[in-house]
């Protein structure tokens, strides 16, 4: 990593922080998709920097999918796990189509052949009372 790349990084950090400017962190946050393995270090490291103010965008980050694994990580460094706005197992589960609601004739309760449970059942054991002897 340059020192051009970590002076754009610090400036953006600047801008962000001391202006509040929210364009400023998502560039921040797009850096974490980086090639280069330095940027998405420090870029991660001025967003846990950030702290409280970091949390918006961690948000957004993680309904967006972007850069999960690293954006998680920086959740969990600001404490920002506990908070009902930036991950719920809602979020973080891919969603997928319903499950049929009826069933098949064979998977109804009570629908099993009469002798079927019988000849199928497991033999009971008998347990000996060892405390008495």
């Amino acid at each position: 990593m340059g020192p051009l790349i970590f002076a754009r990084l610090y400036a953006l950090k600047s801008l962000w922080t001391v202006i509040g400017c929210r364009s400023a962190g998502r560039a921040l946050v797009t850096a974490l998709g980086s090639t280069d393995e330095g940027e998405r270090t420090v870029a991660g490291m001025l967003l846990v920097q950030g702290g409280k103010r970091a949390e918006p965008l961690v948000a957004e980050a993680i309904r967006r999918r972007e850069h999960l694994p690293i954006v998680l990580l920086i959740a969990a460094d600001i404490g920002a796990s506990s908070r009902s706005s930036v991950a719920s197992p809602r979020t973080l589960i891919p969603r997928s189509p319903a499950p049929p609601t009826t069933l098949s004739r064979s998977s109804r309760p009570g629908s099993a052949r009469p002798g079927w449970a019988r000849s199928h059942a497991q033999p009971e054991k008998v347990l000996s009372d060892s405390a008495g002897e």
